[in-house]
C-alpha cells in the first residue's frame, strides 16, 4: 500500500487517515501519544466546531494557528471508545508509516 503522503518543496504533508506520533507533558510526565489524522486544519483557520465538539469543551482550542496543522485522533482503550482528539503541535509531530506500508 502507497504511503498517503505528498511532497510540497521537498516537504511531506500529513494527510486525513496518516498515523502520527508525538510526545506530550502533564505535570512533568512526558506521555508519547499515537493517533490518526482526522482534518487537515488550513493556516488562520480554527478545527471544526460541528465535527469536534470535544475539543471545545472546557478551557477550549485556542487561538488559530498561522500555519498548517492537524487534528488528530488517539483510539481509546477499549473497541467501544471513540478515543480522545488532539489538536497538537506540529513541530512535535512525527509521521508513523507502518512496516507494510514500506
Amino acid at each position: 500500500m502507497p504511503i498517503k503522503a505528498r511532497t510540497d518543496r521537498g516537504r511531506i504533508q500529513i494527510l486525513p487517515g496518516d498515523s502520527v506520533t508525538w510526545t506530550s507533558q502533564s505535570a512533568g510526565i512526558l506521555k508519547t501519544k499515537t493517533g490518526v489524522v482526522e482534518q487537515v486544519v488550513e493556516p488562520k483557520s480554527m478545527p471544526a466546531r460541528e465535527r469536534f465538539v470535544q475539543l471545545y469543551k472546557s478551557s477550549g482550542v485556542g487561538l488559530p494557528r498561522d500555519h498548517e496543522s492537524y487534528v488528530v485522533r488517539v483510539p481509546g482503550k477499549t473497541a467501544k471508545s471513540a478515543g480522545k482528539l488532539y489538536w497538537p503541535r506540529v513541530n512535535a509531530l512525527a509521521h508513523t508509516i507502518a512496516e507494510d506500508d514500506c
